[in-house]
């Protein structure tokens, strides 16, 4: 399967971080697409809804080899 790039932006209506067992957790909120067809009649795969989740978590590798939350 070929990989590639692509850039995702979205409004982010909330960010907060808070404690849990002894870590720090950081959230975010803000609108999100699910794998229904949506007002663009495009839909969103399971697998990128779990590779952004993953990101989410646990951050990414920037293209500079930099790590990011």
């Amino acid at each position: 399967m070929e990989q590639c790039e692509f850039k995702f932006s979205c409004i982010v209506e909330k960010a907060f971080q808070k404690s849990v067992a002894g870590s720090t957790k950081r959230y975010i909120r803000g609108l999100a697409s699910a794998t229904n067809v949506d007002l663009d009649m495009e839909r969103l795969a399971e697998s990128a809804i779990t590779a952004m989740k993953r990101a989410i978590d646990e951050g990414v590798v920037l293209p500079d080899g930099t790590w990011s939350l």
